[in-house]
């Protein structure tokens, strides 16, 4: 449960490594502190990460394009994504009540990454996709050909890379997942100046 806080901090932390580390670096601890609030709230509850929806490459690039239209230099504009039919998939308890976390999670169609925007105050603006590929590790050639082809060459290490478009950066990253199989993930980022 609850494993958002982790793969969101783990790709600004990655991001941060390969481009502008001073201004990103204060917002992973300030993601991984948001893991105690819903862990801590929801013991037995629904968490969206639970349960990742299969994607390929045409719906990350889809939603990372929403991303990159969505995250300004302040905030991630939410009103993009429902705009563009995208809803709220909320946190529950075991009751099936909702519960208040600044992190606001999105799901659409059948084959769409769920899209997970923290609000972290005095933290960059970061909205990230995951979904599970069900290619596997043979897919991560693919999934940073179709990046690099939409947004640059950016750099790449092994399962990892850092694309820029524009303010914002765009990091890719993959992992293995006991339970879901080979979770592709990318956050995108305006970590303005």
């Amino acid at each position: 449960m609850a494993r958002w806080h982790n793969r969101t901090a783990s790709a600004v932390i990655r991001a941060s490594r390969s481009h502008r580390p001073r201004r990103l670096c204060g917002a992973a601890p300030a993601l991984l502190m948001l893991a105690a609030a819903p862990a801590a709230a929801q013991g037995g509850a629904s968490d969206p990460t639970d349960n990742l929806p299969t994607v390929d490459v045409a719906e990350m690039l889809g939603a990372a394009n929403t991303c990159l239209a969505a995250t300004g230099s302040a905030a991630v504009d939410v009103g993009v994504f429902t705009q563009a039919g995208w809803n709220a998939a909320p946190l529950t308890d075991e009751d099936g009540e909702a519960i208040e976390v600044p992190v606001t999670f999105l799901t659409r169609a059948a084959g769409d990454p769920l899209v997970v925007i923290p609000v972290v105050e005095g933290a960059p603006p970061v909205c990230v996709l995951m979904g599970v590929v069900t290619a596997g590790q043979a897919a991560v050639p693919a999934v940073q050909a179709a990046f690099a082809e939409a947004f640059g060459a950016g750099q790449t290490d092994g399962d990892e890379a850092v694309y820029t478009q524009g303010a914002h950066m765009i990091a890719l990253d993959f992992e293995e997942d006991d339970e879901q199989g080979f979770i592709a993930q990318a956050a995108v980022i305006q970590p303005g100046d």
